[in-house]
C-alpha cells in the first residue's frame, strides 16, 4: 500500500469510486448498448461491484441481442470502437462476445480493411478487446506494428483536441507488448509526450481529458500519485481529477457548475483503473493476468 499523502489519496479516490458507482447505476437504469453511456456504465458498476437489480446485466445483453439481430449481426452506425467496447462489456458480465445470438463480434475487429484504412485508434480499440477477452485475432501482428509504426513516425503527436486519447489508447494497447525492447522505446515516447501535455495545475485540460491521461499512464505500470515526471507543486493528475468532482459525478473541467455524463463515466474508469493498479494489475489486463491477481 502507498505511504503518507499518496496512502490518503487512495482512499480518497476509492471513496469516490463507489459514490460514482452508485451515482452512475442511479441515472443508467436501462443501458443502451452500442453507445458510450450503455456500454461503459454497465462496465463500471460491474467493475466497482456496485448493487444493482439482479437483471441489470441480463436485460443490457438482451437489449444487445436484439439490436444485433435486427442489424443482422451489425450495430446501428456502429463504429470499430462500439464493437470493442460490447466485447469488453460482455466479457466483464460473464458472456461471450464470439456468439451473441450466433453473431461473433470479433468479426467486425478482425476486419483488416475496415480497422486498418480507418482511424488509427481502429487497431487500438481492436487490441485491446481482443486481450481482454482472451481472443486471438488473425491479424493482431499487423494492427501492433501499425500502431507502432504510428508512435515512432510521431502520427499520434497533432497537438489536436483527441492528442491525449490516442496517446492513452497506444499506451493501452501496447503494454501488452512492453517485454519487447522496441516496444518499451515507444512507451517512453508517450508517455514523454504526456509530461509535455500536462498543465501546471496537474490536470490535462478537462477532466475527460485527464482521465484519458490516468487510464493510459495505470496501463504502463506507473503511479500517477507518486511518479516524480506529474508532480507539479503538489499536485498530479489524480488532485486535479478529484477537483472536478461535482457531488458524485465529475464535472466536464474545474470551472465547470454542473455534473457531465460522459466526464462522469471517464473519471470512473479511470478509478477502476487505479483499484486494480494496486493489485498490480491493469484495468484491461487478460484473463490470465486477472486469474493471477484475484
Amino acid at each position: 500500500m502507498l505511504a503518507g499523502c499518496g496512502e490518503d489519496l487512495s482512499a480518497k479516490l476509492l471513496k469516490q469510486r463507489d459514490a460514482t458507482g452508485k451515482y452512475l447505476y442511479s441515472e443508467v437504469k436501462k443501458p443502451d448498448p452500442g453507445t458510450f453511456k450503455g456500454d461503459w456504465t454497465v462496465f463500471n458498476v460491474k467493475t466497482a461491484d456496485t448493487d444493482v437489480e439482479k437483471d441489470y446485466y441480463e436485460n443490457y445483453y438482451k437489449t444487445l441481442c436484439k439490436k444485433l439481430k435486427e442489424g443482422e449481426g451489425s450495430l446501428k452506425d456502429g463504429q470499430i470502437s462500439d464493437y470493442g467496447r460490447v466485447a469488453i462489456v460482455l466479457t466483464a458480465i460473464g458472456k461471450d462476445p464470439t456468439d451473441v445470438e450466433g453473431y461473433n463480434i470479433f468479426e467486425k475487429l478482425d476486419d483488416m480493411e475496415q480497422v486498418i484504412n480507418g482511424d488509427v485508434r481502429n487497431p487500438m480499440h481492436a487490441l485491446i478487446a481482443a486481450k481482454y477477452c482472451g481472443y486471438t485475432l488473425k491479424n493482431e501482428v499487423a494492427y501492433a506494428e501499425h500502431i507502432k509504426a504510428a508512435i515512432e513516425k510521431r502520427e499520434l503527436f497533432t497537438d489536436g483536441e483527441d492528442e491525449i486519447e490516442k496517446i492513452s489508447l497506444a499506451l493501452q494497447s501496447m503494454t501488452y507488448y512492453r517485454y519487447l525492447p522496441e516496444v518499451g522505446v515507444a512507451i517512453d515516447m508517450l508517455i514523454s509526450r504526456l509530461y509535455e501535455l500536462q498543465k501546471s495545475d496537474g490536470g490535462f485540460g478537462s477532466c475527460a481529458k485527464t482521465a484519458e491521461a490516468l487510464l493510459g499512464i495505470c496501463s504502463v505500470g506507473m503511479d500517477p500519485i507518486t511518479a516524480a515526471g506529474l508532480q507539479k507543486e503538489g499536485k498530479n493528475p489524480f488532485t486535479n481529477l478529484l477537483e472536478c468532482v461535482e457531488g458524485d459525478g465529475f464535472k466536464k473541467d474545474i470551472k465547470g457548475k454542473n455534473i457531465d455524463i460522459e466526464a462522469t463515466e471517464k473519471a470512473m474508469i479511470t478509478l477502476n483503473a487505479h483499484h486494480v493498479f494496486l493489485k498490480e494489475r491493469m484495468l484491461f489486463a487478460t484473463p490470465e493476468e486477472r486469474s493471477e491477481k484475484n
